[in-house]
């Protein structure tokens, strides 16, 4: 019983590291980010950090896949709601505005590794985004091959679809934490 609670402990104190270190990278990027920040806004002890994640670098990564990989969860699982490719196509676009609104923080971190050249970018990271492009690949193979879409290039539909809706992410982010905004 006493391992089983030490366990958790373990897993809450990690749980809590990666939140607040996706709102911190969020916030000032992966060079601004300083791991005595992270420690303090997480209310727990700098070296935990190290114990638990590890380096600037390893938490960093940590986050973009964890965040990456909650995505892809949510894309395949929307995808398998539809028969054809229209709806998948609305699915994804759907789950994908889902996943930025619920996570505010990915649209400014994945904003910052385009602008950065993808510099800190995780290979398992790649690794996650090429399957979801993958399912989006199938898709539109399967609508051109039914006449139903235009022969395109995945990764621009990808963009064209979360480039606007990153934007607006990151905008609604930065307006929140105001207490007047305009309209």
């Amino acid at each position: 019983m006493e391992q089983l609670t030490a366990k958790k402990l373990e897993n809450e104190a990690t749980d809590r590291i990666l939140r607040t270190a996706t709102s911190v990278f969020a916030d000032v990027g992966f060079a601004g980010a300083r791991v005595d920040e992270i420690a303090k806004r997480a209310d727990i002890n700098k070296a935990l950090i190290y114990y638990h994640v590890g380096s600037k670098e390893t938490l960093y990564g940590e986050v973009i896949v964890m965040t990456l990989r909650k995505a892809e969860a949510r894309i395949m699982q929307g995808l398998s709601h539809s028969a054809t490719p229209e709806g998948q196509l609305r699915q994804y676009i759907r789950h994908i505005a889902q996943f930025i609104d619920e996570y505010p923080e990915i649209a400014p971190l994945m904003l910052r590794e385009l602008a950065s050249e993808w510099e800190h970018f995780p290979a398992e990271a790649f690794q996650t985004f090429q399957r979801i492009l993958r399912l989006l690949k199938k898709l539109l193979t399967t609508g051109e091959t039914q006449g139903i879409f235009w022969p395109t290039s995945p990764i621009l539909v990808h963009f064209m679809i979360v480039s606007p809706l990153s934007i607006l992410g990151t905008i609604r982010r930065n307006l929140a934490k105001y207490t007047t905004v305009p309209e």
